[in-house]
């Protein structure tokens, strides 16, 4: 399992642990996650990348609207596995409608929906407009009428048009995204966690090009205020989900998580590539099928600690 120090922890179990880096630091384990119904791996991959993201970062019992009740549960000492329709039935109860109980569901659709009932004070990935260039409209001319990022959800790249490409970087497609070049998107708080979406539906057809992750960091732009100029802070990749099949509403998702330990005072990363109901499997990094299918990316500021 996968298991990091994170926050100060009552409980310790420092010989089981293979990321122990302090040996005066407590570490907890990232619980397996069951799928009772054969439809719940969306559910299960959002709580995965989740739960491990507020562990690396060290959040408190304060920064959830739940006052840790979700972060505890999902690296609970048991052996018990998670399930999510049980342990975490007030956030699954008004989601799964009768509609939605018989069907595979958009990870990105339940992830803005789990945001909203645990309000999580880490993350903020609300973005505006921003003219760049001088001589450039003032704010109340074109905030209105322009698109804009809500706080709860994971912020948006879509793949860019091309046909000579068959593969693109991470910070290239935030590239695209900001537009330095005009009317460009900023975010409006440095948080110290975000979560970004990698679009790759386009109506009937899902993109299968890969997205080049390493060195498994990126700068993103931020800007407190219109007036305000822009400065970039840089995100270390924590996690990744990807999902399996040819459409998002449907097939299956795993979320892989980066742990770190020490060897011979060497650091040594590994990647989990968790399953629903069995242990995960260690990978060096993830492969090629993964970054084809890449949807989820977790991260952590180099500014959090």
């Amino acid at each position: 399992l996968a298991a990091h120090t994170g926050s100060h922890s009552t409980v310790q179990s420092p010989a089981q642990s293979p990321c122990q880096e302090h040996p005066s630091t407590s570490w907890k384990a990232l619980r397996l996650c069951v799928n009772s119904n054969g439809l719940n791996c969306y559910a299960n991959s959002s709580c995965l990348g989740l739960a491990w993201l507020s562990q690396v970062i060290g959040v408190e019992a304060t920064d959830w609207k739940d006052d840790g009740y979700f972060q505890q549960t999902c690296f609970e000492s048991t052996l018990l596995p998670l399930n999510v329709l049980t342990h975490f039935s007030s956030i699954m109860e008004p989601w799964l409608t009768d509609e939605r109980q018989q069907k595979q569901h958009d990870i990105n659709e339940f992830l803005s929906h789990l945001l909203f009932v645990l309000k999580p004070s880490f993350l903020n990935m609300e973005w505006w407009p921003k003219w760049t260039l001088q001589g450039g409209p003032s704010q109340d001319q074109n905030l209105e009428d322009l698109a804009r990022g809500n706080k709860w959800d994971a912020l948006t790249l879509p793949l860019p048009i091309m046909t000579d490409a068959d593969s693109c970087t991470l910070q290239s497609l935030i590239q695209q995204w900001h537009d330095p070049l005009g009317m460009s998107n900023v975010l409006t708080t440095a948080s110290r966690g975000l979560v970004i979406h990698i679009n790759r539906q386009q109506d009937t057809v899902k993109d299968l090009r890969p997205v080049t992750l390493h060195p498994f960091s990126v700068e993103l732009p931020f800007s407190a205020s219109y007036e305000a100029p822009i400065t970039w802070n840089r995100y270390q990749i924590q996690a990744i989900t990807y999902h399996i099949g040819m459409q998002v509403t449907s097939g299956h998702y795993r979320t892989l998580v980066k742990t770190v330990s020490a060897v011979q005072d060497s650091p040594v990363v590994e990647w989990m590539n968790y399953e629903d109901s069995r242990l995960p499997d260690r990978m060096t990094e993830p492969s090629n099928f993964q970054l084809k299918n890449l949807v989820l990316l977790w991260l952590k500021s180099d500014n959090s600690n």
